[in-house]
């Protein structure tokens, strides 16, 4: 393949079965510089999945980033069966690359049950429509200069700004105290909410972070900032497709000590909340 070009996101997340519980995941971009976090996160999650049966889903994910992998040698995902409940199954997956574990997830899967239902919306008024807005390709090319190779690299997810980019608000010198974009990825040929899933998680690592440095009035700049995710906590609430519209609430509470901390959540187009997340991350001047 083409480095230039991208995959799909469907074709991206599936993993191939070698032996029992034990897989490998595709390297979509071998001339990446690192391989993308969210790559980890829905292969490994799509992984553990393929060990519980149909219709168990999984509803929270707990990960931890213990090495950088090259975008170059395989990467394999081997699945630890914890535990099999009537409701709940538990999994611990290791992504594994040359010999050494380069992150870990613990996963909880939950068989569907009727119970009380709360959820609290969003108000959508004050939101622009997705179709309003610059799709990121067409965002990002004027700065297209200014960034890392990452942000230049064909991704398989829409990210659609509300406000200012990083990048964009350093030009203007006004630092909102909260990022927001809508997002969505590409076409995803199947139903399988596993997968669905799986693009969920490789989205919530893309923009995250975005909060963390606009409240220090930085941009993406690599000769001023350091950032590697530590950690990252992903729970599931309702089950919707990936290929449609969602917003993405992200800010930052808390920074220091060489690091911050990020949270995140998922919204339908009616507000709906579909998923929380929580990260952690190295954020530091270079050394």
């Amino acid at each position: 393949m083409h480095p230039r070009e991208t995959i799909a996101i469907g074709a991206l997340l599936q993993v191939t079965p070698l032996n029992s519980d034990f897989y490998q995941g595709i390297q979509p971009d071998p001339d990446a510089q690192r391989v993308f976090g969210g790559q980890l996160l829905g292969q490994a999650l799509v992984a553990s999945g393929r060990t519980v049966e149909p219709g168990v889903l999984p509803h929270s994910t707990h990960s931890r980033f213990l090495r950088a992998p090259n975008a170059t040698d395989p990467i394999y995902y081997r699945v630890t069966r914890v535990r099999d409940g009537s409701s709940y199954f538990n999994r611990d997956v290791a992504a594994e690359q040359n010999g050494q574990t380069v992150m870990t997830m613990s996963v909880s899967f939950h068989r569907n049950e009727l119970g009380w239902e709360h959820a609290t919306a969003l108000p959508m008024t004050d939101i622009p429509n997705p179709d309003d807005l610059l799709p990121f390709a067409e965002r990002i090319q004027p700065y297209a200069g200014q960034l890392s190779q990452w942000f230049q690299r064909p991704r398989p997810v829409d990210v659609r700004y509300i406000g200012n980019p990083p990048w964009e608000a350093v030009e203007q010198n006004e630092f909102p105290d909260h990022s927001r974009n809508w997002m969505r990825s590409e076409p995803i040929d199947s139903d399988d909410p596993l997968i669905h899933a799986g693009a969920f998680i490789y989205a919530s690592d893309m923009t995250i972070l975005d909060s963390a440095i606009l409240r220090h009035g930085l941009g993406w700049d690599p000769t001023r900032v350091q950032a590697a995710t530590l950690d990252h906590g992903m729970w599931f609430h309702n089950y919707v497709r990936a290929d449609s519209w969602f917003l993405y609430e992200q800010q930052c509470p808390w920074t220091g000590n060489g690091r911050a901390v990020a949270t995140g959540s998922m919204h339908t187009q009616d507000g709906l909340r579909c998923a929380t997340i929580v990260q952690e991350a190295v954020l530091r001047a270079p050394r």
